[in-house]
């Protein structure tokens, strides 16, 4: 199963925001998200989200931050009441990639607490930002096991899809270096070198394979899409 978290272009903004806009210390906030299954993925869609006020920070550094109990407690009562994931969110200002050990062991508290609490869902997440859009994300499933999420998409007036780095250390389709896509060149050329890890992780479905759905599919490949279902009787 692959694990996915959808953005409108709005709450995407207001979360980076209150992480970093004149931000010299840890910053935190809490969103809770409908669930539900895409084919392979499963998709948390931000509904609400809830930015830690000072008052429910016991204290912040550069590195670390300490919460008020009280604070999740309350967001743990919101999610059960809405039936929806709880993701925790918070930065690391001094560009720290990926979660480290003392969230590890925070957050496994934290979403041991969840499952308990929020009993009509079974997965909840966390994300941390090293940057604005260098996101780190996982789910946490019932039993403490965790799972990477795959990709953080923002929903707008332009789509934005952002790759959270896994865990294992394996590379992810946006961090391969533009050689790997050196035959989509005179494209780069004229987009810009984002664009193809962003077609090369998108899976599209064409419905019909005649005459028109056939040449969609050849188009698609030729501008480097990564994955095909075609459907036709």
């Amino acid at each position: 199963m692959r694990y996915g978290i959808t953005f409108l272009e709005g709450q995407y903004k207001e979360l980076q925001e209150h992480l970093f806009e004149g931000a010299t210390t840890e910053r935190a906030a809490y969103m809770l998200c409908g669930v539900v299954a895409a084919g392979e993925e499963t998709r948390l869609l931000v509904r609400e989200i809830h930015p830690l006020g000072a008052d429910e920070v016991e204290s912040a550094t550069p590195s670390s931050m300490s919460i008020l109990s009280w604070s999740y407690v309350r967001q743990l009562k919101r999610a059960d009441e809405r039936s929806a994931a709880l993701v925790f969110v918070h930065s690391h200002p001094e560009g720290h990639a990926g979660f480290s050990r003392a969230d590890d062991e925070n957050e496994r508290a934290l979403f041991a607490t969840a499952h308990i609490r929020v009993a009509s869902v079974k997965v909840h997440a966390s994300l941390v930002f090293a940057g604005p859009d260098k996101p780190f994300g996982r789910v946490w499933l019932d039993g403490g096991a965790t799972c990477a999420v795959e990709t953080i998409r923002v929903v707008g007036e332009r789509f934005s899809f952002l790759r959270a780095s896994q865990d294992d250390g394996e590379t992810s389709v946006a961090d391969r270096p533009l050689e790997d896509f050196a035959v989509f060149d005179r494209q780069a050329r004229a987009f810009g070198g984002g664009l193809q890890p962003t077609l090369s992780a998108l899976k599209v479905g064409i419905v019909g394979a005649g005459g028109t759905g056939s040449s969609v599919a050849e188009q698609l490949i030729r501008l480097g899409v990564g994955h095909l279902v075609v459907i036709d009787e």
